[in-house]
C-alpha cells in the first residue's frame, strides 16, 4: 500500500528512493559492526539461557530429592509399623478372649483376639492401614475406569512340561512398545488438587518394587547407548518427567552401562565394535537393562525392569524368516533374568523386529511369529526344569495397526504352539 501511494505521487517515489539509498549507505557503513553486534547477542542468549536451564535443573533435582525421602520415610515407618504387629512366637502372651481387635477377622471363627499393643504406634498404624487400603482400592477403581481405553485383548492359558507340568498366562495384545509407555500426566480434580485415583495409581506402582512381583519390558533400540530416538526417546521423556525413586536415573544407568561396556570390549575386543568417539559399541543381541522404581505403562501396571535389546536392521536383513542365533539368545537371556529375580510378568513385541518394512507382507509376519514363540517356548522349557516356575505371565504386544483377521491368525499360533489344559466335565 505504501509503494503505490508512492507510485501515485512522483515526488514522493523519489523521496522513497532517496531512503532506501541512505538505508543501504548506512547498513554498508556500520558493516563492520553488525556481526560483531549479532555476535555478542548469541552470546548473552546463550549465556543466559544456560544460568535459566541451570537454576531449573537445580530445582527440579531438589525436588526429585524431596520426593525420594517422601517415600523412604513412608517405607520405614510402614516396615516399624509391620515390625509392631505380634508374631507366632507372643500370639499366646497376647491372647485376651474380650479384645475387640481380631487378627484373624477373616475367619468364620472369632479367636484369636489380641489387644497388647503398642499405643505410640496405634495412631499411624491406623493412618498406614487406611492409606494403604485406600490406595489398593482407588488403584482397582482407577484401572476400571481406563477399560474403555485398554486395547484389544486375548488371554490364554498354557500349560508347558511333559510330567509336571506348568501353567502360564499369556496375553495377546494389539498395542506397540511405543504406546506401552506412558508419560507422568498430572490429573488434577475441579478444586486444583491432585486427583486420588492418580496418587493412589502411583503409590502402588511406587511401592511394588519392593515386592517379589516385578513386571519387565523387553524393547528393541540401536548399538548407541546414549542415542535417544524411537521407543528410546519415549522411555527418556518418561523418565525425565517422573522421579526416580529408588534406583539412579536413567542417564546416570547408562552411564554405567557404557562402561561396562568400555570395559568388556578392552579386553574382548572381537566382539564389540569400536565407534568414532572412542567409546565400544554393543553389538547385535546384546541386552541391556535398567531398573525402574515409577513408570507406568498403559494397561495401569508399573514397569520395574527395562531389557533393551541391541537391534541392528542390517545384520537382520540377510536373515528374513529366520531368527539369528543371537536374537535366541537374547530372549533366553531375558527370561533367564526374569527367572532369577522374581520378575512374574514380562512384556514383549511379537513379532521382535523395530520396524515393519515393506517386504514383510502377512506370510513373513507369521512365520516370524510362529518362530518367536518357538524360541520363547524351548527358553521355557529348560528354565522350568532347573529353577522352577516363577515367570507366571507373559504379554505379547502386537502392533497397533494390524487387522483383526491377522491378530486372529496370530492367536491361532500361539494355540498351536502351546498345550492348553481342557476343562474335565463330569456327566
Amino acid at each position: 500500500m505504501t509503494l503505490v501511494r508512492y507510485l501515485d505521487n512522483p515526488g514522493s517515489y523519489f523521496v522513497f528512493l532517496k531512503h532506501i539509498d541512505e538505508t543501504e549507505r548506512s547498513i554498508q557503513k556500520r558493516g563492520s559492526e553488525i556481526p560483531e553486534t549479532i555476535t555478542q547477542l548469541q552470546e548473552d542468549y546463550y549465556l543466559n539461557r544456560e544460568v535459566i536451564v541451570s537454576h531449573w535443573d537445580s530445582c527440579i533435582s531438589a525436588l526429585k530429592w524431596e520426593h525420594r525421602q517422601a517415600l523412604r520415610t513412608f517405607v520405614v515407618s510402614y516396615e516399624g509399623h509391620i515390625n509392631s504387629l505380634p508374631t507366632n512366637g507372643d500370639l499366646k502372651d497376647n491372647y485376651d478372649p474380650f479384645a475387640s481387635y481380631d487378627v484373624n477377622s477373616n475367619d468364620d471363627n472369632p479367636e484369636p483376639r489380641y489387644l497388647t499393643r503398642d499405643k505410640s504406634n496405634t495412631n499411624s498404624s491406623k493412618t498406614l492401614n487406611s492409606l494403604l487400603k485406600k490406595s489398593s482400592t482407588m488403584n482397582n477403581q482407577a484401572i476400571s475406569k481406563r477399560t474403555d481405553h485398554i486395547p484389544l485383548s486375548e488371554t490364554f492359558t498354557v500349560q508347558l512340561g511333559r510330567q509336571l507340568r506348568t501353567m502360564f498366562n499369556f496375553r495377546l495384545i494389539r498395542l506397540d512398545p511405543s504406546e506401552f509407555i506412558t508419560t507422568t500426566r498430572f490429573r488434577l480434580q475441579e478444586n486444583h488438587l491432585l486427583n486420588d485415583d492418580w496418587l493412589a495409581e502411583r503409590m502402588n506402582n511406587a511401592l511394588n518394587v519392593y515386592s517379589n512381583n516385578l513386571n519387565g519390558l523387553m524393547i528393541l533400540v540401536d548399538k548407541r547407548i546414549n542415542s535417544f530416538r524411537g521407543i528410546k526417546k519415549i522411555l527418556a521423556d518418561a523418565c525425565e518427567q517422573s522421579t526416580e525413586l529408588h534406583f539412579p536415573e536413567f542417564g546416570s544407568q547408562l552411564e554405567s552401562i557404557q562402561e561396562t561396556v568400555n570395559r568388556l570390549g578392552s579386553r574382548h575386543g572381537i566382539s564389540t565394535v569400536k565407534s568414532k568417539c572412542d567409546c565400544y559399541e554393543p553389538v547385535h543381541g546384546d541386552v541391556l537393562i535398567t531398573k525402574h522404581s515409577n513408570l507406568i505403562s498403559s494397561t495401569g501396571d508399573g514397569i520395574n525392569v527395562v531389557f533393551q535389546v541391541v537391534f541392528d536392521e542390517d545384520y537382520e536383513s540377510n536373515n528374513n524368516i529366520r531368527i539369528p542365533s543371537s536374537l535366541h539368545n537374547a530372549i533366553s537371556a531375558v527370561l533367564r533374568t526374569c527367572f532369577d529375580y522374581d520378575i512374574t510378568t514380562l512384556s514383549l513385541p511379537l513379532l521382535l523386529v523395530s520396524s515393519v518394512s515393506e517386504n514383510m507382507d502377512k506370510s513373513w509376519r507369521a512365520k516370524r511369529v510362529e518362530t518367536v514363540l518357538k524360541a520363547v517356548k524351548g527358553a521355557l522349557m529348560e528354565l522350568i526344569t532347573w529353577r522352577g516356575p516363577n515367570l507366571r505371565s507373559i504379554q505379547f504386544l502386537a502392533p497397533s495397526w494390524i487387522t483383526d483377521e491377522e491378530l486372529n491368525v496370530f492367536r491361532q499360533i500361539i494355540s498351536n504352539s502351546f498345550l492348553q489344559p481342557n476343562p474335565l466335565i463330569v456327566v
